[in-house]
């Protein structure tokens, strides 16, 4: 539960930030709330690896829609929590196999 509440308030220093650099919002409270609950099930040695795979999951779509000529800017909106929802199972799944060694 403490992991939980330090991955919310680390984010949202995050997303503050955030606004404070990019002068608009890049992170969504609910993210926020999802990588929280997403600490309790997976536990904090799963949320690099979650955050990794939605990331990876994330480029491989925006490398996608370039390729196929999508016209794509800095303005461009991508929600992220479809991927967070993709990188839970796959650690979910990860963790209940012999496929995760340090999971």
């Amino acid at each position: 539960m403490v992991a939980a509440l330090a991955v919310g308030a680390a984010l949202l220093l995050l997303r503050q930030f955030y606004v404070v650099v990019r002068g608009r919002q890049g992170l969504g409270f609910g993210d926020v709330k999802f990588l929280m609950a997403a600490t309790l099930w997976a536990g904090l040695s799963g949320l690099p690896v979650l955050l990794l795979i939605a990331t990876l999951s994330a480029l491989a779509v925006v490398l996608v829609l370039y390729v196929s000529g999508r016209k794509l800017t800095a303005q461009t909106a991508l929600p992220f929590g479809p991927f967070l929802v993709g990188g839970l199972l796959a650690i979910l799944v990860l963790q209940r196999t012999d496929l995760a060694l340090s999971i």
